[in-house]
């Protein structure tokens, strides 16, 4: 079970990190301009990429 659950939560994790990515790149599609927009991307993608500051992913949105 334990291991069922791990792999379940692992699925989740990375579906919320596809899911940032898919909202980020709808922004740049959009043509929302700025340097913070950049900026902003590529802490999201750092910081979930180890697992920390998906929190802060969401404050972006």
């Amino acid at each position: 079970m334990k291991a069922t659950k791990a792999g379940q939560s692992t699925l989740q994790i990375a579906r919320t990190i596809l899911e940032d990515f898919d909202n980020l790149l709808a922004i740049a599609r959009s043509g929302r301009t700025g340097a913070g927009m950049n900026d902003s991307s590529y802490d999201t993608g750092g910081t979930a990429l180890h697992g920390s500051g998906m929190n802060e992913g969401d404050k972006s949105k």
